[in-house]
C-alpha cells in the first residue's frame, strides 16, 4: 500500500512524508479489508488496487480543490 501511495503523490507532484504515507496506507488498507472478502486471495486483492486507485486519486483530487478536506478529513 505505501507503494501505492507513493506513486499517486508522485503523480500529481504532491509531497508526502514518511508518516503521513503511512497514515494514507493504513486508510487505504482498511478500504481493501472492508471491500475483499477473502484476504488470502491475491487476485481478488490484485483486483480491487484499481478501485482502492481511484478512491484515493478521488481523495486528493478533492483536497486540492478544496483545501483543508479529503486526504486530511479521511
Amino acid at each position: 500500500m505505501a507503494t501505492v501511495v507513493t506513486a499517486m503523490y508522485g503523480d500529481r507532484k504532491v509531497p508526502i512524508s514518511p508518516e503521513n504515507v503511512a497514515v494514507e496506507a493504513a486508510l487505504l488498507y482498511n478500504e481493501m479489508v472492508a471491500r475483499v472478502s477473502d484476504l488470502s486471495d491475491r487476485d481478488e486483492i490484485e483486483a480491487m488496487l484499481p478501485q482502492l486507485r481511484h478512491l484515493m486519486k478521488k481523495r486528493l483530487d478533492q483536497a486540492g480543490v478544496e483545501p483543508g478536506t479529503g486526504k486530511a478529513s479521511a
